[in-house]
C-alpha cells in the first residue's frame, strides 16, 4: 500500500511540476489577454507592475503579477513613457519580484 501511495504522490508532484513549467514557459513566450488596442496606455496613464517584457521603445507591464494566467492584465507602452523602479518588491509564492511604475507621457 506505501509503494502504491509513494508512486501516486510521486505522479501527481511530477504532473503539478510539469503544468506549473509549461504555464511558466507560456508566459514567457506570449502575454495572455494581450490585445494592444484595448491595453495600450493612453497619456497620462500610470500603472504599478513588473516589467514583463521590455524591447526598445516598447515595454509590456504585468498589473497582476501573481494572478494566475488566465488572469493576467498586461498594459503595454510604446514610448513616450516613463518607468521608476519602485522600492517594494511583492512576494508571489515563493519568488519576490521587483516593482515599477510606468506612466505613459
Amino acid at each position: 500500500m506505501r509503494g502504491k501511495l509513494s508512486l501516486q504522490s510521486t505522479f501527481f508532484f511530477t504532473v503539478l511540476a510539469t503544468s506549473a513549467a509549461l504555464s511558466a514557459q507560456q508566459l514567457k513566450e506570449s502575454p495572455p489577454n494581450l490585445n494592444l488596442s484595448q491595453n495600450s496606455a493612453k497619456p497620462g496613464d500610470v500603472f504599478t507592475g513588473v516589467v514583463y517584457r521590455e524591447s526598445g521603445k516598447e515595454l509590456y507591464l504585468d498589473t497582476t503579477p501573481c494572478a494566475p494566467p488566465a488572469e493576467k492584465k498586461i498594459k503595454s507602452f510604446v514610448q513616450p513613457f516613463d518607468k521608476k523602479k519602485m522600492d517594494e518588491k511583492v512576494t508571489c509564492g515563493e519568488h519576490a519580484v521587483q516593482l515599477v511604475r510606468v506612466e505613459k507621457k
